[in-house]
């Protein structure tokens, strides 16, 4: 640690600080054997923090790891207004039974008037799942968040015992519910997801190519010309189908 120390100073680096709990990592036993330690920091020089005098670094817990993360915020700024989020079929819904009841009800498919169209299905099946969903599965990421903000909580007290059995019973709770979030995420392949890491370029690559393979770039027409403007592309679905 002193020749760690000597590095550092040697070339003109210096601890950022922190904000949040005070130690980044833990042994996970409990009693006397328990030990909490700041083993991660993120230094920079006066250069750097000249150009980033906003800069803060914030220790964030993590349930899948002995190591809280370290997240670097360079400037501080308004919350951009979150948009509208989009409908997104869950692979997970159709292991239960109920959910092929839900779109047939929905769908209505001896519903002959002219007005009632594609969409018109598509939007009521919309509606119809997202309710069945909360009613069969209630909102996972709620609950999933509220033991996170429990497990931040706790550990910014920074206490060595008081409270150590709950912060690993919520570890373990946190941990069983990602698992469950990986194991039925539509986008999932055994080979390529990895514990704790759900945002990495590769996986961000693979979805990428596979929103391209999904897409249909161009169509025929009923006189059989092919056409890749999108919105004759769209026109021509929404009327076969």
């Amino acid at each position: 640690m002193k020749g760690f120390k000597e590095c550092l100073s040697r070339c003109c680096l210096f601890d950022l600080g922190f904000v949040g709990q005070h130690f980044t990592w833990c042994n996970g036993r409990l009693g006397d054997h328990r030990t909490l330690l700041r083993l991660d920091h993120v230094v920079a020089n006066a250069s750097w923090s000249e150009l980033f005098q906003e800069a803060r670094v914030h220790h964030c817990s993590m349930s899948s790891s002995d190591h809280c993360f370290l997240v670097l915020i360079l400037k501080n700024g308004k919350p951009k207004k979150l948009g509208r989020k989009r409908f997104l079929f869950k692979a997970m819904w159709v292991r239960e039974s109920g959910c092929r009841e839900v779109v047939e009800g929905a769908w209505d498919l001896y519903r002959g008037d002219a007005d009632y169209k594609t969409m018109n299905r598509l939007k009521n099946c919309q509606v119809s799942l997202q309710s069945w969903n909360w009613r069969v599965f209630g909102n996972v990421n709620q609950i999933l968040k509220k033991k996170q903000d429990r497990l931040q909580q706790l550990e910014n007290l920074s206490k060595l015992h008081e409270n150590a059995e709950e912060i690993q019973g919520l570890r373990k709770e946190i941990n069983e519910m990602l698992v469950k979030e990986i194991m039925c995420s539509q986008r999932s392949r055994a080979f390529w997801i990895k514990w704790g890491d759900r945002n990495t370029k590769f996986f961000h690559a693979t979805a990428s190519q596979r929103r391209q393979r999904n897409r249909i770039g161009s169509i025929q027409n009923a006189s059989e010309e092919w056409q890749e403007n999108q919105e004759v592309v769209e026109g021509i679905i929404l009327r076969v189908f």
